[in-house]
């Protein structure tokens, strides 16, 4: 009885867990692997979704053309040069999105940092961006692989 009971409750555990949707997935997939790891442990502790991973020259012209990012191509972190190299920046969001409630920005940042710090990463978060002229950007679904 009490394997039964073990694995009943391994399988509520696991039918509450969140999971990335096939999209969300894709798009994480064209991150670098650390980012990747980081990812699919901070979405067992919060649902999120992913909102971009590489960006293509046009993709990151429309970005700074709707004040999405200060960074031109390729100068993004989202931006790859080279065929098979994998983003270094991922764009996630807590879902289902709610663009008005920085808190839940705030607390993905939380965890998301304290997740690569635990694992001996470091990340830039665009919760800390400044624009060049030193006013504070709030970029809250950004994390960037920092070397």
């Amino acid at each position: 009885m009490g394997n039964w009971l073990r694995i009943f409750n391994e399988q509520r555990r696991l039918d509450q867990m969140s999971f990335y949707s096939s999209r969300s997935r894709n798009r994480l997939y064209t991150c670098h692997p650390v980012l990747q790891i980081i990812m699919e442990k901070a979405i067992q502790s919060m649902d999120l979704t992913i909102l971009c991973g590489i960006r293509s020259e046009s993709e990151q012209k429309e970005a700074v053309r709707l004040g999405h990012s200060y960074a031109d191509f390729p100068d993004s972190a989202h931006n790859v040069i080279s065929e098979g190299d994998s983003s270094r920046a991922v764009d996630a969001a807590p879902f289902p999105i709610d663009w008005n409630n920085k808190l839940r920005f705030y607390e993905m940042g939380a965890l998301v940092l304290g997740i690569a710090s635990e694992m001996g990463f470091k990340l830039r978060w665009g919760g800390h961006f400044k624009k060049r002229n030193g006013e504070l950007f709030f970029d809250g679904v950004h994390f960037e692989l920092i070397e």
